[in-house]
This record gives C-alpha cells, structure tokens and sequence, in this order.
C-alpha cells in the first residue's frame, strides 16, 4: 500500500502525484519546450502499455481494443498496430467523436497493420467478449483523464460491457470513469486488473474508488527529459513511496537507544463504550517506532486497555 508525504525535490518522476492539469501541462512543456512531436509521444506511450500488456498476459492471443477519440485513444490505436505487428488478433471499437490529429494519424498507422476497427456498437461487443476461456486481454483507451461529470450514453454502454467481461482488462493512463484529481466515480467507471500510467501518476489512482479501480499500477515517463519536470513550475500534488523505498531512508537507531529516545506520542479518545479506537491507534504508534506512547481517555476504558497492552501508559 502506497504512503503519502509532502513534496521533495529530490523524488524521482516515478514517485510523484499530479493532477490531470499537471499532467497536461507536462504534455505540452514536452511538445513546445523539449521539441517531442505530439505523435512521437503517443507512439511510445502505445509501445510502454504494449510491452506492460505482454508482461502481465505473455500468453495472449487476442487484444480488444476501446478506443475514444481523444489522445487515450490514439495510444490504444498505437498499441491495437503493435500488437498486430507481432501476430496476435487486434480488434478495435471505436466510439463516437472527433479525432485529434494526432489520434487520426494513430488509428491510420493501425489500419496500415490490419488492424480490424469497427464503430461501436453493444450488440457487436458482448458475445466478443462473454467467452471465459479466451486468451484475451480488453484495453481501456476510452477516456483517461478526460472524464468530466457523467459518462455520454455509449461510453456508459462500454464501461458496463467491459466490466460484465471475464476477461483481465489493462487500462491506459486511468481507468475510464475515474476522475483523475480525486479518484471519485461518477456512476460508472472501469474495472482494471493494472493500469499504466505515462508522464505523471495521476492522484485519482491512488485514492478514493480509483484505487479499487485500476488494479496494479505501472509508470512510463515516456523518456521525457528532466527538465520537462523542472519546467513544471508547480509543486506535485504528494509523493507516494513503497515500504520496500521508505525503509532505506528511516534513520537509523543508535545501539543504546531506549524509548525516551524517540518521542512522546498521546493518543487522546475514546468515549464511553468505544475504548478500541485509541487502543487501535497507540498499537500501531507503538509499532510504526514512538517511543513512549499514552492514552487520553475514559477511566472505564482502561483496565481493559492495560489487560491488552500494558506497555501503553
């Protein structure tokens, strides 16, 4: 489970948290200030959510595609060419909308490789995708972080029928449905064995239902430069580290430590009837490292307390 802290400078791209304007802005200072074609950023981020669909499937046979017609969906049209490059079935629905040019150019690149793309239609998806034993994986390019409010009427349909099928599904950027600054769902919102996310980890996979949401969690910055990230101006929204990443930096305890060492920490709750709540709380302040550790709360709750925990005072 990913943990939470103020903002360091001297974070990796990979352990950052921004909001879908950030990310945007990203986009942009990479296309205007790095000179990275719009189109060549949505190629590799076609190819990094390609090779993570190869890793956690190697054995599959099928990849259907749900592509929109914003940038998420160029990139599922980028990953619908790939993958037929490499032999394997590629079938794409399509929904409605305008194409961004470099989304045109994307689902052309995929039509050069014989990639099969269809409008969307439900009748034409559900029997596609009820076969429990297909060596298939659906890819979610619907939306990413261009949610806003409630889903249009098709890209509702799409979210059910994929969500109904028994087959894993990878989600690009975001799982479509979620909304990427605070992970809430708005009626409906794909639910994603693993997601990968490009240039800047969105917020709304790490909270709220987005957690739920988007399964394990994957990071490409697509190559971007550094100084894409100084560029930005604005601070992330929080940093997010692993135990496996947060240990190596705790200090250290001294050989001839003791617990007046490191801290006084006071737990204060508790009413009556509900002496749990701050037992709860001060066990774990006692195990995350606090050195002495009290409770604040109700006379009748302390026998009990003292009967579980004799250590807290």
């Amino acid at each position: 489970m990913p943990l939470f802290y103020p903002y360091e400078k001297n974070m990796s791209s990979s352990d950052l948290l921004y909001s879908a304007a950030q990310v945007r802005k990203l986009d942009a200072i990479a296309i205007d200030q790095q000179g990275v074609p719009a189109l060549v950023l949505m190629k590799r981020a076609g190819r990094a959510a390609f090779h993570c669909l190869l890793n956690q499937w190697p054995e599959v046979a099928t990849v259907y595609i749900f592509c929109g017609s914003g940038n998420n969906g160029g990139d599922g049209y980028v990953l619908a060419a790939l993958a037929a490059q490499r032999g394997l079935a590629a079938r794409v629905w399509q929904l409605p909308g305008t194409l961004t040019p470099s989304t045109e150019a994307a689902r052309d690149y995929a039509l050069q490789e014989g990639v099969d793309i269809a409008p969307f239609a439900a009748q034409s998806v559900d029997d596609v995708l009820s076969d429990p034993v297909s060596a298939g994986v659906i890819v979610d390019a619907l939306l990413g972080t261009g949610v806003a409010g409630d889903l249009r009427p098709a890209y509702r349909e799409a979210v059910s029928l994929i969500n109904q099928s028994p087959l894993p599904v990878l989600a690009l950027d975001i799982p479509s449905g979620v909304n990427p600054d605070n992970g809430v769902v708005s009626g409906c919102a794909v639910q994603a064995q693993a997601t990968i996310s490009f240039i800047g980890q969105k917020l709304g996979n790490f909270v709220g239902s987005g957690r739920l949401c988007s399964g394990q969690r994957f990071f490409d910055h697509l190559s971007v430069s550094e100084q894409t990230y100084t560029s930005l101006g604005d601070q992330p929204l929080a940093t997010t580290l692993s135990l496996a990443t947060l240990l190596p930096r705790m200090p250290r305890r001294a050989e001839d430590a003791h617990k007046g060492h490191s801290g006084h920490l006071l737990v204060v709750g508790g009413d009556h009837g509900y002496g749990g709540a701050p037992l709860m709380a001060a066990e774990m302040a006692a195990r995350a490292g606090a050195g002495l550790v009290g409770i604040a709360t109700q006379p009748a709750n302390l026998a009990g307390i003292i009967a579980r925990r004799p250590e807290l005072m």
